[in-house]
């Protein structure tokens, strides 16, 4: 457990710093960028990201979750995910002007050549990624992530200001890649360019097809909203669509992202050692729920301030698609528990299982919504993420041996608390608002009096996570002489 909390402390500190540096970077670019220049963006990364899926075919999963990851079985993993990258780069590249006809952009056409680029180099920084996450090696992965979250910042920003727009976007991460494989060669320097092979790669493609195919539909019911409101509401709509839904993405990065690298190393190693992951489970779900819920109901009841100090006034029309948007991820905070133990545990036929049945349902409520505007396509959103969590829980339930009773045990205590967070904020935003030209005293003392709630009823219904803050205050006290 010691261990494990060293860990939680090295990747929230990882994601933090990420945040701190992603957030600076993201309010000058929407001071720099349009929003069709973001919508350009989005919509190319949206295309790449998708592809890079089935250019990973589940090998960086395979890594994680190997029992006897030999040699021979790691050089066998990067020939694949190297082969891979390679028939996928040539596809894109052939691609790229049939995909800029068809969103009728020429723009589009460099964006998607320049992040092509990425598929190799992103071969080679899974491989290591998954060996840094399989040995728990935190400290290396917080010097990486933090290396390449600077590369990203500093290029974007710079070729904004040099005018470049998206295509600059496009070569900030590519440069980011790099940054990440240099890193990770120096954490294994004869590992990370070892000679490919292919020798076992029955074995690595068996677990890849199931791992490969989940996790496809895993990305496209993600992006699927950039390309479905790019295509049908323009570019500018999906800039704004995802200006909103880039406040999750700053909550995932500060707080999912850093607590599920942990848990799911955690849950392969509890899994190769055939221990029972029931109880696991459960507090991971608990845990996570009581941060998780209690910061998305206010960041959406504060979305107005957070939109208008982070991104700037031109993005305020993305504030009623983002409070939208935090509910669904609310539903989505458990099917990612879901999805982490999936991986981890090898279980990849339920993964697939639950996510052939969910992103239809989540792709036809986003079309059917964004017919009628950027608000309808983020109902469409929450309604596919109810879908994708109900079914995820299903599965995740018999993989670790829990029941739905149990479940709803775990999550009740956290529903108390959302609402416990949620009653002196709204109180003072009912009596005060929250002004457009002066939103920040009354967004101010909402944050603080929600803040001190939470933490009050922490302690007030004797959540566990009471007790692993006190005992983190107790570490960091300084001892007497």
């Amino acid at each position: 457990m010691a261990s494990i909390r060293r860990s939680l402390l090295l990747s929230f500190i990882e994601r933090y710093s990420v945040l701190a540096i992603t957030l600076v970077s993201t309010m000058v670019l929407a001071r720099l960028l349009t929003p069709g220049e973001t919508g350009l963006y989005s919509v190319g990364a949206a295309l790449i990201n998708i592809a890079q899926t089935f250019r990973d075919f589940g090998v960086a999963t395979y890594v994680l979750q190997e029992e006897d990851l030999t040699r021979r079985r790691l050089a066998t993993a990067l020939g694949v995910a190297l082969a891979l990258a390679a028939v996928t780069a040539g596809g894109f590249v052939a691609a790229a002007p049939l995909i800029a006809g068809a969103f009728h952009e020429p723009r589009l056409q460099t964006v998607v050549l320049v992040m092509s680029v990425n598929f190799i180099g992103v071969a080679f920084a899974s491989i290591g990624g998954a060996r840094l996450r399989r040995d728990m090696n935190f400290p290396a992965i917080l010097r990486i992530s933090v290396a390449a979250t600077l590369v990203h910042a500093i290029a974007s920003v710079t070729l904004a200001a040099w005018g470049w727009g998206a295509v600059g976007m496009a070569w900030a991460s590519t440069l980011s890649v790099a940054a990440t494989v240099a890193g990770t060669a120096l954490c294994y320097p004869r590992d990370t360019f070892l000679p490919p092979s292919l020798g076992e790669w029955r074995r690595v493609l068996g677990f890849g097809v199931f791992a490969c195919g989940a996790q496809l539909l895993n990305t496209i019911g993600e992006r699927a909203a950039d390309l479905i409101v790019g295509r049908v509401l323009g570019f500018e709509m999906a800039g704004l669509y995802s200006r909103g839904a880039g406040l999750i993405t700053l909550f995932q990065q500060a707080v999912m992202d850093a607590a599920g690298t942990v848990a799911i190393s955690a849950f392969a190693q509890i899994s190769r050692a055939g221990q029972d992951l029931r109880r696991p489970f459960l507090q991971f779900l608990g845990y996570t729920t009581a941060v998780a819920w209690p910061c998305l109901a206010m960041m959406a009841v504060l979305a107005l301030p957070i939109i208008r100090l982070a991104f700037g006034a031109q993005w305020l029309p993305a504030v009623p698609a983002a409070r939208i948007l935090c509910l669904g991820a609310a539903f989505l905070v458990l099917a990612r528990g879901a999805m982490l133990l999936f991986n981890a545990t090898g279980t990849v036929r339920q993964m697939f299982r639950v996510q052939c049945m969910a992103v239809p349902l989540a792709v036809a409520a986003l079309l059917a919504g964004a017919r009628f505007g950027i608000e309808a396509a983020a109902w469409g959103a929450v309604a596919g993420s109810l879908a994708h969590t109900a079914l995820a829980l299903a599965q995740a339930a018999r993989v670790a041996g829990t029941a739905w009773r149990e479940i709803a045990a775990a999550l009740a205590k956290s529903a108390v608390i959302t609402l416990a967070t949620l009653a002196a904020p709204l109180a003072i935003l009912h009596l005060h608002g929250i002004p457009e030209d002066a939103p920040w005293l009354p967004a101010a003392a909402a944050a603080v009096t929600g803040g001190a709630s939470w933490l009050a009823c922490l302690f007030a219904i004797r959540h566990p996570l009471a007790a692993e803050i006190l005992a983190l205050l107790r570490r960091s006290a300084p001892v007497a002489p």
